[in-house]
């Protein structure tokens, strides 16, 4: 194969790696970055899809509900018997390792459950699940009603109260969750035509949230009516409604994000935002830069016509403030296929990206200039990245591809990232 490199952002000089060959048609067009290791820190089985959350003394949390086999071993039920948590040190050893067992309400399920999920608060596991209840009507017709539970199981296996979080009639659900400030926060969303003021060609959306604290009480919940305002309807689909774009929660450093509708907001424990919007591309991927409080975003996007000639969708950066104003133009550095992870260090920026079945990182400096060319990391972590890939910056991932790309010193950067089978571990030493 062969891989394009983009030699700057602003000349657009282009070099080609051969692969037979392992060199450029321009030598001084190197990468500046070096991979210095590549490990396992542990194995996962085929079921398992692992969440990557960066806390703020450096370490990660990885975590992942771990699902009951079926007899025969073969296929899995849909019902998990539990949560299992792996909390990763700075050097990459596992330092705990904890296993919390489902709550007797789910584990009584037997069906009818969705969006299940769970957090770890520091002390146990919030988990939460969404119980549908279908009945037939006087008329001969169905209704289904959707209530979302959550349930804290201590480490020690003792369960809380189980609460209630959102429910309606006739509607689709979705629940995000993530670790913050010692504790959860989750984002509930639900859209359907029988919510107030909704019908059948325009229904309505309603968003809630819960803060749970780290030994599993409920400190705070209620509505948060300027982020319904923003979500639309996509309109009526086969089994109820689609979201035009559904709200999900991801922590950047000590920065908690909603996003939705292309946008994101930096916004406190009980979702009250406090900056933003900040534009954010389909497909891309968002990193907050506590050094200039900016947000650093990459994603890719074809030109018009491009498909038509089999051109490579573009690699695009940029930088914005607090408010989602542009720092910099925005800048062309490669092509490829997914982003999977960005970061920020002093003065400059790390992208991890996939392009034809490998993974690549390229490094770029405030203005946005890409220096040297793209470093190599190796086969991707996932089938078809596009379609899997997690959201990269210490945030929300659906398990295979998901990466946790961060800075823990000077020229070094440490990509984390589940694979189909195991949670693997990248250092990459950089030049000054």
């Amino acid at each position: 194969m062969q891989r394009l490199f983009l030699a700057t952002t602003t000349a657009f000089s282009l070099c080609v790696l051969s692969a037979t060959s392992g060199s450029t048609g321009c030598a001084k067009y190197v990468a500046p970055c070096a991979l210095e290791s590549d490990s396992t820190v542990m194995n996962l089985s085929a079921l398992s899809r692992a969440h990557l959350v960066k806390r703020p003394d450096g370490t990660v949390i990885a975590s992942w509900l771990r699902f009951k086999q079926a007899a025969l071993g073969s296929v899995a039920s849909q019902m998990p018997e539990g949560f299992e948590i792996v909390v990763i040190g700075a050097d990459g050893t596992i330092t705990q390792q904890k296993s919390v067992a489902s709550p007797a309400a789910l584990d009584a399920r037997k069906g009818s459950t969705r969006n299940i999920g769970a957090e770890w608060t520091g002390r146990g596991a919030i988990l939460h699940w969404t119980e549908a209840t279908t009945q037939t009507l006087a008329d001969g017709t169905s209704s289904t009603h959707l209530s979302t539970k959550l349930q804290f199981v201590s480490d020690n296996g003792q369960e809380g109260e189980l609460l209630d979080g959102l429910s309606c009639d006739d509607c689709s659900t979705l629940t995000s969750s993530t670790p913050f400030e010692d504790g959860v926060t989750l984002l509930h969303t639900a859209v359907g035509s029988k919510l107030g003021g909704g019908t059948s060609e325009v229904p309505a959306t309603i968003v809630r949230f819960d803060r749970i604290a780290a030994d599993g009480s409920r400190t705070a919940s209620g509505s948060v009516p300027w982020l319904a305002s923003v979500l639309t309807p996509a309109g009526s689909q086969s089994g109820g409604f689609a979201f035009a774009a559904s709200a999900a929660l991801a922590t950047s450093g000590r920065h908690l994000f909603v996003f939705a509708t292309n946008n994101a907001w930096s916004v406190d424990a009980t979702l009250s935002p406090k900056e933003g919007p900040i534009p954010r591309p389909p497909g891309a991927v968002l990193a907050w830069d506590p050094s200039t409080n900016e947000a650093v975003t990459a994603w890719f996007a074809s030109d018009v016509g491009a498909d038509l000639l089999g051109a490579p969708p573009n690699l695009y950066f940029q930088r914005s403030d607090n408010q989602g104003r542009p720092a910099i133009p925005v800048q062309r550095i490669s092509t490829g296929d997914a982003v999977l992870a960005v970061a920020a260090q002093a003065d400059h920026y790390a992208v991890v990206f996939s392009a034809g079945g490998h993974e690549y990182l390229d490094l770029v400096d405030r203005t946005g200039n890409k220096r040297g060319s793209d470093l190599d990391l190796g086969g991707s972590s996932v089938a078809d990245p596009g379609a899997d890939a997690g959201a990269g910056a210490e945030g929300i991932g659906t398990g295979a591809g998901e990466h946790l790309l961060h800075a823990p010193s000077t020229n070094v950067f440490v990509d984390i990232y589940v694979t189909s089978d195991a949670i693997k571990r990248r250092v990459i030493r950089c030049q000054p």
